[in-house]
């Protein structure tokens, strides 16, 4: 009875993998081609892609600065052109764009795929709780922007891919307190945010989710530290480009337009509070989750509360 009651659990844990899969298969199939109905940059990073794979590192398209998309495209087409014809690698690209389009877009399909099971699967080992598993498998179901973009050639699909490798790292701690972050997964949390961050470099945030799970300075530090230096690694071959992305970066801070345009200004107060409205009146999704983030902090902040969590960990360490 127990070992069936495993058996049917597992099984739950294929259900938002494989639907994800098919959700995102069925709308590949709807595009069809890239350049008819794709309007962000999806052919950019097949020739910054083709560039690396000739190993070439001067690309054109820097700015997010997206340099594991770039890597992750060129990796790809180099693997690919081993197994096609005689010529130039150039030429079959360009000939064949599409067809190179379509496998690294069905690669990051099957990434994200097995992401997702390998989440309920190490959440549901580590907890033994598969309505928890199967909540945090859910996950990339909740933006609706995410799920629809999920089979493109752009940078959110591949973010999606190492948020949920790290959302593996921090559930694994997160529900359980007494348990100490080991080194090995430190490092790993290190190296999946710097190459987020090397990615896209709105990725920043998500370098508090870990740091709260670290219990000591030291360790907080030495987290800090890998991730600048995976970062730095990562993006060191695009020495020559990187000047572009920090104007880039430069120019969104003292303007008040989009992209670096407009006037000069940190920000323009008017637009910044009309869009606030917007999101909170048009997106009742992140509205709920906000009120529901500001809640938890109240709660979190209560004195009963924190007397009451710090009970339970002397308990715990008696």
């Amino acid at each position: 009875m127990f070992g069936k009651q495993i058996k049917t659990h597992y099984l739950l844990l294929f259900i938002f993998p494989l639907f994800f899969m098919i959700i995102q298969i069925l709308l590949k199939t709807e595009i069809k081609y890239f350049f008819l109905t794709i309007a962000d940059p999806v052919y950019a990073y097949l020739f910054n892609g083709l560039q690396v794979a000739q190993g070439n590192f001067e690309t054109g398209l820097i700015l997010h600065p997206g340099i594991i998309m770039h890597c992750f495209t060129g990796l790809n087409i180099f693997i690919i052109h081993l197994f096609r014809s005689d010529i130039p690698i150039a030429q079959d690209v360009i000939t064949n764009s599409e067809f190179y389009l379509s496998i690294i877009s069905y690669e990051i399909i099957a990434l994200n795929t097995i992401a997702l099971f390998l989440l309920g699967h190490k959440s549901y080992k580590n907890h033994n709780n598969i309505a928890l598993s199967c909540a945090l498998q859910f996950t990339p179901f909740i933006s609706l922007q995410g799920i629809s973009s999920g089979s493109v050639i752009m940078i959110e699909p591949f973010l999606l891919f190492i948020e949920i490798l790290l959302l593996i790292i921090i559930s694994k701690y997160a529900f359980d307190i007494s348990n100490k972050i080991s080194f090995n997964d430190l490092i790993f949390a290190s190296f999946l945010v710097g190459a987020g961050i090397a990615a896209k470099v709105v990725f920043i945030p998500l370098i508090f989710l870990p740091l709260f799970l670290i219990d000591r300075i030291r360790k907080k530090i030495m987290y800090l530290l890998l991730i600048i230096v995976f970062f730095v690694t990562i993006i060191i071959p695009f020495y020559k480009v990187l000047p572009h992305f920090f104007n880039w970066i430069k120019n969104i801070f003292l303007h008040t337009g989009n992209y670096g345009s407009g006037e000069s200004g940190i920000i323009n107060a008017e637009n910044f509070f009309q869009n606030l409205r917007l999101a909170f009146s048009h997106n009742y999704i992140f509205s709920a989750g906000f009120i529901l983030m500001l809640l938890t902090v109240f709660v979190v902040l209560l004195p009963s509360y924190r007397q009451n969590i710090k009970s339970n960990d002397v308990k715990v360490l008696s």
